[in-house]
């Protein structure tokens, strides 16, 4: 069975920077499964710091990848 892994990045549109990009680790067994994480994610992040989003323009993108691809080396958070 393939598990797949959600990364996410924040990036500014106001200031034309982007974070390095996250990850919690949690290995999630289907695709769709991961979708619907990223989504619950930007709205996690955009709720917990909605002035922050709208003085530096924020936005999130995220994708997901198969585990057996993902870099092993652990991503700060």
């Amino acid at each position: 069975m393939m598990e797949y892994i959600l990364i996410y990045q924040i990036c500014s549109i106001l200031h034309n920077f982007c974070y390095p990009p996250l990850t919690d680790r949690e290995a999630l067994d289907t695709w769709s499964k991961c979708v619907a994480k990223g989504s619950e994610k930007v709205i996690e992040l955009v709720e917990r710091s909605p002035k922050e989003f709208d003085d530096n323009k924020y936005m999130v993108t995220y994708w997901c990848i198969s585990e057996n691809k993902f870099n092993k080396t652990p991503v700060k958070s």
